[in-house]
């Protein structure tokens, strides 16, 4: 399904681009929401990542720690991920193919917390 979408956006970028008209982006911003807060054996943050439109969850998302390239996780085929992070404050960017990237704002976690967290992205669509 990725191959197909990212085809057909090759395929009317390069026409576009032939005819000297770029498409034009509507972009559909996303959110998060905080569901639970609990204690683990270390610092993570678990959830699901859905399409802000249709409420679908998403596979293979990526989701990573700002600033840490080596901190991720990407989405089961149900939408389903599990981050493990360092305790402090941190910013969690999630992406995904023909949707808007979502960065959050500071969260702060605790040394063995875990909290679940729910990211809901806007997605692209080319006119």
């Amino acid at each position: 399904m990725n191959k197909v979408l990212i085809f057909f956006s090759i395929c009317v970028l390069g026409y576009s681009c032939a005819n000297n008209k770029l498409p034009q982006e509507i972009i559909t911003k996303g959110y998060f929401i905080l569901v639970s807060k609990s204690e683990a054996e270390s610092s993570r943050i678990i959830g699901v990542v859905k399409d802000k439109k249709t409420g679908k969850t998403l596979s293979s998302a990526n989701l990573s720690i700002e600033g840490k390239s080596v901190l991720g996780a990407v989405t089961d085929d149900k939408g389903f991920y599990i981050l493990e992070v360092p305790s402090g404050n941190i910013q969690i960017k999630v992406t995904n193919v023909g949707h808007s990237d979502l960065i959050t704002k500071s969260i702060k976690i605790k040394p063995k917390e875990q909290l679940e967290i729910h990211f809901y992205l806007g997605t692209i669509e080319v006119n």
